[in-house]
Parts: C-alpha cells; structure tokens; sequence
C-alpha cells in the first residue's frame, strides 16, 4: 500500500512539473538568429563570430528560446534551403517559417574606412513586420564590436521580455543623465536608453549601470521609493587617460621643437649682423691728403 502511495505521488509530482513547463516557456518567444552578412571587406568569419556572440548574449537575458544553431543548420539541410545569401525581410521570412519560429533576427556587418557599421532587424515571422531596428557604430579594432552585442542583446531583450514597470504596483520616475552624455543606461542589466533618458519604474532595489566607451563604468546600488535623479560624472579609463597624455606630450614635443628652430634661426642672424657683416664692411675710404 505504501509502494502504491509513493509512486502516486511521484506520478502527480511528475505531472505537476511538466504541465508548468508550457506556461513558464508561453511568455517566452521561439527565436533564430540569421548569420550576419559581411559587407566592407570583412570575412564571413568574422562576420560568423559577431553573430555567435549575439546568439549566447540573447540566451543570457533569458527573454527568448533560442534556437541552436546546429539544430537550425540541420532543419534547413533538410528542407534544401540555400541559408547563402539571404539578405532580404522576405528571405527571412520564409526562413522563419521553417524554422517553426515566432521571431528572426538578420543583420549586416561593415566597414567604412575605420568605421565599423552594425544593423540589426528583429522580425515578426508572422506578420512580416519588422518589430525593432538596431544601428551601431563603432570606430577601433574589430574585437570591440564584440562587446556591442551584449548591449544589443539587452536591447532586443525589451521586446521579448515583460518590461520592469508593473500597473499593480507603485511606479517611480528615474530622470538618468551623465556628462559626458550619451552613456548607454542599465537597470539590473536591462538595457533602458541612453542619456539623457526617463522612464518610470516598479518600486524596489535596482542596480544602475552606465557605460561609455573609453571611461569607467557608473555603477550604483538605488532603493527606488520616490521619483528620482541620477547624474553620473564620468572618468576617463587609465588607458584612455594614458593615450590622451601621450597626444598631449606629442603635441608639446612639436611646440618645443618649433620655438626651439625659431630661436636657432634669430640667434643665427644676430650673429651674423654683429660678427661676419662688420669684418667685411670696409667703411668709407679716407678723404685725400691737403696739397
């Protein structure tokens, strides 16, 4: 009797479990990401790497359910799709739908001159639409862009997750600036904007992060209970501070090395005007003798 009890009980608990599992995942979207096309002289493995990299940084915001990337290359081996050269809305569209996903994610990555251009599109599968558009810009070398994809994983991260702010619950305004502006603001690595930037929020503790290439990140701990300001005064990173030392000394190096030539150059000429002119003047000749 006792045996039979048990294993009833397993049998609910077992049940239980696995019924939650459709509600825990319905509020989540079945998403793929497309390979980056490489555009500008950049390398579809390079273009390959960038990709991966959004790929893990989505999972972490445990927003969507991704779609691995072996299991996506094998449904579409299997359906004879060409995954080379498709670009388009439609294109991924049609990939989508195959892939049995809610959502798709296709972007391009560049290169003009210095400039790194990234741009990123989250599609609705069925709709057609095209739910968020993502530009980046960066100016470095390449191995930089990589950790733009956090940032726009969090940003995509938004539309697949329920936003922070909640109707039953006490809502809050923040009011975030930084000098420089321009810093890329995180509420508990939710991606919010960039300064300056407001927006109102469910009452409680959050971690707010502000990040700004070349200067160290904000970071402070806010029990949010009121409509607040935050306002965080950057600092130059060490190696930042240290480059900017060296175009300084570079440009006073130039400074010193011109005022010196000037001073050669008048030195020179004095010299020449008090010691060599006067050895070759003769003066006037002697007026004649009287007779």
């Amino acid at each position: 009797m006792r045996k039979i009890f048990r294993r009833f009980a397993i049998f609910i608990l077992v049940v239980c479990f696995y019924g939650l599992l459709p509600v825990q995942a319905q509020d989540k979207m079945n998403i793929a990401v497309i390979d980056f096309e490489a555009q500008g002289g950049l390398t579809p493995q390079e273009a390959a790497v960038l990709t991966n990299r959004l790929r893990s940084k989505l999972v972490t915001t445990d927003a969507f359910i991704m779609l691995d990337r072996g299991r996506m290359d094998e449904i579409l081996k299997e359906q004879g799709f060409q995954l080379s050269g498709c670009t388009s809305t439609e294109c991924a569209v049609e990939m989508g739908k195959l892939l049995n996903v809610q959502q798709i994610v296709s972007g391009s990555v560049g290169k003009i001159g210095s400039l790194y251009t990234i741009d990123i599109v989250l599609i609705d599968v069925e709709t057609s639409q095209i739910i968020k558009s993502i530009t980046r810009d960066f100016k470095g070398e390449i191995e930089g862009i990589i950790d733009l994809m956090g940032s726009i994983a969090n940003e995509l991260s938004t539309i697949g997750k329920p936003q922070i702010t909640s109707k039953m619950s006490n809502l809050y305004r923040i009011d975030f600036s930084s000098v420089p502006s321009q810093a890329e603001v995180f509420l508990d690595n939710r991606f919010v904007g960039k300064t300056p930037v407001s927006n109102k929020f469910e009452e409680g503790s959050y971690l707010v992060r502000m990040h700004l290439e070349n200067y160290i990140d904000y970071r402070q701990q806010i029990s949010l209970q009121k409509d607040i300001q935050l306002e965080a005064k950057l600092k130059y990173t060490d190696e930042y501070h240290r480059q900017l030392a060296g175009m300084k000394k570079g440009k006073s190096g130039k400074r010193w090395l011109w005022i010196g030539s000037a001073t050669a150059i008048i030195g020179g000429g004095i010299y020449y005007m008090t010691q060599i002119a006067p050895s070759q003047d003769k003066g006037f000749p002697n007026p004649p003798g009287r007779p």
